[in-house]
C-alpha cells in the first residue's frame, strides 16, 4: 500500500513533500496517530549576519555569564551579538574546539582534542576524559546534576562530585538533548540511532520501536513536547517525530541533505539543502 502523503510550500516557489512512513501501511494501523501535517517557510530578506571571519568554521556556541563563546578550530572566541568583533579566551589559544556546553551553576563547559576545560568564577580548569570515550565528539550537555559528554566510542557522565559514568561503548556520539520531564537524556548516534535515558539506563529508539533514522545528526523539541529528529535511514534522508509514544517518519522532496533543527522560543527551523525553513505542524 502507498504510504501517506502531504504536501507543502517553501515559500516563494519550492515544494516539500512528506510522505508519512509507517511500519504498518497505511492508514496506519490500530493504535498509530495519524500523521501531522508540516509546512515551512523560507528564511531570506531583511537579515544581517554578523560575521567574525569568513573562512574559520564554528563547532558550537553558547551563553554563559553575560557573554557569548564560539569554539574554532583555531580556539575559543568571547563576544558581544550587538557589537562587532571578538576577543580570543586566552586559556583554550590555538586549542581546537570541539564542543561548547553551559550551565548557570556548573559553568561553561569546553570540549578540546586535548579534554575537557571549565569556566566558573572566572577561572579555568583543565580535566581529563575518560580514555574509553576515545576523544570528544561535539555533543556535549550540561545539567544541574552534571555533564554528559559524547565520544567518538561511547558516552561519558562527570558528577558534581568529579566521578566518571559510561555509557553505549563504541557508539559516536552526535547531539544530546535534555529530557525535560525526567531529568535523563536523549542521545543521537551516527550508526545505532537514538537512545533514551530513563530508569538508570539507555533504551534503544531503533526500528523494533519504529524508528528509522540509523545516522542521526540533531534533535529538539518541539512546542507541543514531541521530539523531532532529523538525519538519515536506509531509504534516505528523513525527519522523525516522537509524540511520546509512537515515531512517525516522512520525507522532503526535492531531496536534500537535512543538517539541523531546532527550536526558537515557540518557532521551530530546518536546515535543508542550502536554505533555512520555518516549519509548522498543521492539525
Amino acid at each position: 500500500m502507498a504510504p501517506c502523503t502531504w504536501r507543502f510550500s517553501f515559500l516563494p516557489f519550492i515544494s516539500l513533500l512528506l510522505s508519512a512512513l509507517f511500519l504498518g501501511g497505511c492508514p496506519p494501523s490500530v493504535g498509530l496517530p495519524g500523521a501531522a501535517n508540516v509546512s515551512t517557510e523560507r528564511m531570506g530578506g531583511g537579515s544581517q549576519i554578523i560575521s567574525f571571519s569568513e573562512s574559520t568554521p564554528y563547532a558550537a556556541v553558547a551563553s554563559f555569564a553575560g557573554s557569548h563563546y564560539a569554539g574554532t578550530t583555531q580556539g575559543l572566541l568571547q563576544f558581544d551579538p550587538h557589537q562587532e568583533g571578538a576577543q580570543v579566551v586566552k586559556a583554550l589559544a590555538g586549542k581546537g574546539i570541539r564542543g561548547i556546553s553551559a550551565e548557570s551553576t556548573t559553568g561553561l563547559w569546553v570540549a578540546t582534542a586535548a579534554g575537557l576545560h571549565r569556566l566558573n568564577k572566572e577561572e579555568w580548569t583543565a580535566f581529563k576524559l575518560p580514555a574509553s570515550l576515545g576523544g570528544a565528539s561535539s555533543a556535549m550537555l550540561a545539567t544541574r546534576e552534571g555533564l554528559w559528554v559524547g565520544g567518538t566510542r561511547g558516552l561519558g557522565f562527570r558528577d558534581k562530585k568529579g566521578g566518571w559514568k559510561t555509557y553505549l561503548p563504541g557508539a559516536r556520539i552526535t547531539y544530546l538533548l535534555e529530557d525535560i520531564q525526567s531529568g535523563g537524556v536523549w542521545a543521537a548516534t551516527d550508526g545505532e540511532g537514538i537512545y533514551h535515558y530513563e530508569m538508570g539506563q539507555f533504551v534503544a529508539h531503533a526500528l523494533a520501536k519504529g524508528q528509522l533514522l540509523q545516522r542521526v545528526r540533531c534533535l529538539t523539541y518541539t512546542p507541543d513536547g514531541g521530539v523531532l529528529a532529523v538525519g538519515q535511514s536506509a531509504q534516505g534522508e528523513r525527519l522523525t517525530f516522537f509524540d511520546g509514544r509512537f515515531w512517525n517518519t516522512y520525507r522532503a522532496l526535492p531531496e536534500g541533505v537535512l543538517s539541523w533543527v531546532q527550536m526558537v522560543g515557540q518557532d521551530l527551523y530546518l536546515g535543508h539543502g542550502h536554505g533555512v525553513f520555518n516549519l509548522h505542524r498543521m492539525m
